[in-house]
């Protein structure tokens, strides 16, 4: 008990005093642009939020749903050839994270890719001390994502690659498994709403930024059929993450049965699903026994606003 103790305090005398001096001088540049802006409740809320990513280092599993041990599970039956990972939309790689067990628990090593500047910020702050990592503040899209990779030293073959950009990660995936990157086992966020009836998939746009509502990501049909063109094979969905791996590994990975299956365990049977997921309450009509064109035309009603930005069902509404 006192050596647990003894090292809270070690931790928190580490961290907290360069944390309250870093958090002081970011306030002292914002109360520029902003005068009105509280210094006591923004520094206090901004410390905490810190410290407690800081201490979330330590826990076994920051994951959204825990996905990150069914990942874990999944590569310890592969014999990999590094441990090396690449997160493509890495947060502060901390809160939510899928990779955080692997590098903070596992001692791996790899590249992390965040474009938002409050996101990165701490990414760069509590990965500081990592001289192992390679933290990438730029926006990976279709168009730059082999050349990024190619630029910084990533291998054509490593062993984990997870994706969630909120957007079109079904295009980046498409460019950089085209341009012959093959990870051992990719962990993409699916657009749980969509059971495998719809093939749904958000077009790649430039100027596209996520408004937080469900037009976003892709569904489990359209991430299955463009992996299974790469030689890859889905292993699970778990909430909403799907787990893909080589075709190679295909023996020793329990295949599960067909798509709607594997969405019935993975999401749509969760007993806990709709505490996880209230944002979907909306969706609901989704699982339903309705017929998919009366599904179909439910969506386009409402994405009315991205007319001609999403694929549904082999066809995108003009």
């Amino acid at each position: 008990m006192k050596k647990a103790v003894r090292s809270a305090l070690e931790l928190f005398e580490k961290f907290i005093f360069a944390e309250f001096i870093w958090l002081t001088a970011k306030y002292l540049r914002r109360s520029k642009t902003y005068p009105n802006l509280q210094p006591l409740g923004w520094i206090i809320h901004k410390s905490i939020e810190l410290l407690v990513n800081r201490l979330k280092i330590v826990r076994n599993d920051n994951s959204f749903a825990n996905e990150s041990e069914i990942i874990n599970k999944t590569l310890s039956k592969i014999d990999l050839s590094d441990n090396f990972l690449v997160d493509v939309g890495a947060a502060d790689g901390i809160r939510q994270s899928s990779t955080s067990h692997f590098l903070n628990k596992l001692g791996w090593t790899g590249a992390l890719f965040e474009f938002d500047p409050d996101s990165f910020s701490r990414l760069a702050f509590l990965y500081n001390d990592r001289d192992d990592l390679l933290l990438c503040k730029t926006k990976v899209t279709p168009e730059n994502v082999a050349q990024l990779f190619h630029g910084i030293g990533i291998p054509e073959k490593f062993s984990f690659l997870n994706i969630d950009i909120d957007s079109y990660d079904l295009s980046v995936l498409r460019s950089l498994l085209g341009n012959g990157f093959r990870p051992s086992l990719i962990s993409m966020e699916v657009n749980e709403s969509f059971p495998p009836e719809i093939d749904f998939e958000v077009l790649y746009s430039d100027t596209h930024v996520w408004e937080g509502d469900h037009f976003f990501g892709c569904s489990l049909a359209a991430a299955n059929s463009c992996l299974k063109e790469f030689g890859y094979l889905l292993a699970c969905m778990e909430y909403n993450n799907a787990i893909f791996v080589l075709e190679e590994f295909s023996p020793i990975i329990q295949q599960p049965g067909n798509l709607m299956e594997v969405y019935n365990i993975g999401y749509k049977n969760k007993p806990n699903r709709k505490e996880v997921f209230p944002w979907n309450a909306d969706m609901e009509f989704m699982l339903s026994d309705i017929p998919t064109q009366e599904k179909i035309d439910a969506i386009d009603k409402m994405f009315t606003q991205y007319e001609g930005k999403y694929l549904i069902n082999g066809r995108i509404k003009p």
